[in-house]
């Protein structure tokens, strides 16, 4: 057990970058007060989101060490002990409609309050989710903040590149301090991923009549933002994406093909996963996952701690503890542990298709500019 006071004492050490190994066990212990809070608004939140999306994808997790620490010195004013997504739910949604019916669902159950609408207001990099935040209790009755992620599955599929980006380039797009072109890169294909999402259509149709319908969204676009997509395509081309994107999965050495025989559980147990990607040489890793029932959380956490303090000082390895109930799922809720950007490229090219065929004046057959 620690004191509030040395809570607070763990987060001011962090910011000065005087990170031990007993710092690391009173941040761990300060996550682990979280989880059965989490679990709490996990339940409500799977409730609501059933109910909205029969296709929605959760996840659940208590947050890195490493995240705490790059947030808790990248923001001078923040507090270890106020830091509000230190255990945090999502759910992945099909369509910008049902995002908001579910934010509704939510505001109006009075479990959670609106945080940061990032789909409204985007973030200068061009990242869009809604944050919701609620306070649970854990069994002592002390009060702990969780916070809701809710976006839709393009949105989820342009915050995880971002990560995978990252880690194999070695960028910080994320902490705002990446390569100019890649943070163009990301901040253009927001954009343009988000034109096509507010199409009224989009959500009703197949894949295979997307672009159709993504040609008739472009008919508000004005000069400045055609030429956002043409810079997109120019980008696109430049950071040889779809090549670098394919190595970046190539790199990834991974069972997951009979996951749930492997680990020994089915679908429907609860419990956590300890996953590992590890750099085992220069763009090589490897991906490992441990499975924990829910009676074993303490266990779980202990590896989660031991793992943290080995990596550490490692930023090209990372170890995260979620739930199983993401199981059948994880490579989904989870892309950027796997490399996994195919539904991202799947976007992109719908895009540079389009941007190829304005230019060859295919698309005045039905608009005029």
């Amino acid at each position: 057990m620690y004191s509030k006071t040395q809570i607070r004492n763990a987060g001011k050490n962090i910011k000065e970058k005087l990170v031990s190994n007993e710092t690391l066990d009173v941040l761990s212990f300060w996550r682990s007060c979280h989880a059965n809070p989490l679990d709490q608004a996990y339940n409500i939140l799977q409730k609501y989101a059933n109910e909205t999306d029969k296709n929605v994808l959760f996840a659940k997790r208590l947050k890195r060490a490493d995240s705490i620490i790059n947030k808790l010195q990248r923001f001078p004013s923040m507090k270890l002990d106020r830091i509000n997504d230190i255990g945090g739910c999502r759910a992945i949604l099909s369509s910008i409609k049902k995002v908001d019916k579910l934010v509704k669902k939510l505001k109006d159950s009075k479990y959670f309050k609106l945080h940061k609408n990032y789909i409204q207001t985007p973030q200068d990099d061009g990242y869009r989710s809604i944050h919701m935040v609620g306070k649970f209790t854990d069994k002592d009755g002390k009060k702990y903040t969780i916070e809701l992620q809710i976006r839709t599955n393009i949105q989820h599929s342009w915050a995880t590149s971002v990560e995978i980006v990252d880690l194999f380039q070695k960028e910080s797009i994320k902490a705002k301090s990446g390569d100019k072109n890649w943070t163009n890169f990301f901040n253009l294909s927001s954009k343009n991923l988000a034109l096509m999402e507010n199409h009224p259509a989009i959500s009703t149709i197949e894949d295979t009549k997307l672009f159709f319908y993504l040609v008739q969204g472009y008919k508000k676009f004005n000069q400045n933002q055609k030429n956002d997509l043409d810079d997109l395509c120019k980008l696109y081309s430049k950071l040889n994406i779809l090549n670098k994107f394919e190595a970046y999965a190539s790199s990834i050495d991974f069972m997951h093909k009979g996951l749930k025989e492997n680990i020994g559980i089915s679908q429907n147990i609860s419990g956590y996963i300890l996953l590992t990607l590890k750099e085992q040489n220069k763009d090589m890793f490897k991906v490992s996952m441990t499975f924990y029932p829910e009676n074993d959380l303490e266990k779980a956490e202990n590896e989660y701690i031991k793992y943290e303090k080995e990596f550490i000082k490692n930023n090209n390895s990372i170890v995260a503890l979620i739930s199983s109930t993401a199981l059948g799922g994880i490579k989904e809720a989870y892309p950027n542990y796997f490399a996994d950007t195919t539904k991202f490229i799947k976007y992109l090219k719908i895009l540079v298709d389009v941007n190829n065929k304005y230019k060859k004046s295919f698309l005045s057959k039905f608009f005029k500019f």
